[in-house]
């Protein structure tokens, strides 16, 4: 199962990621402007719920992420 992103925004007006994917496995989010050059932004570990949450501190720079499975 791929792992899936949900993007929400906090009351506080931040722009929040949503990682849902299999638990055992660590993940990292990475962040696009065009969709051709991509960066890792942040790498979360194996997390027993299956779901974690990521702020994205400099969401202007991003309009578009993915999650990759490590």
């Amino acid at each position: 199962e791929p792992p899936s992103l949900r993007g929400e925004m906090t009351a506080e007006g931040q722009f929040k990621l949503c990682l849902i994917g299999p638990p055992e496995f660590s993940h990292t989010i990475q962040g696009s402007a065009d969709l051709v050059t991509w960066t890792d932004l942040v790498t979360l570990p194996p997390n027993e719920a299956g779901k974690e949450y990521w702020t994205d501190p400099d969401k202007r720079a991003h309009g578009y992420y993915r999650a990759v499975r490590r």
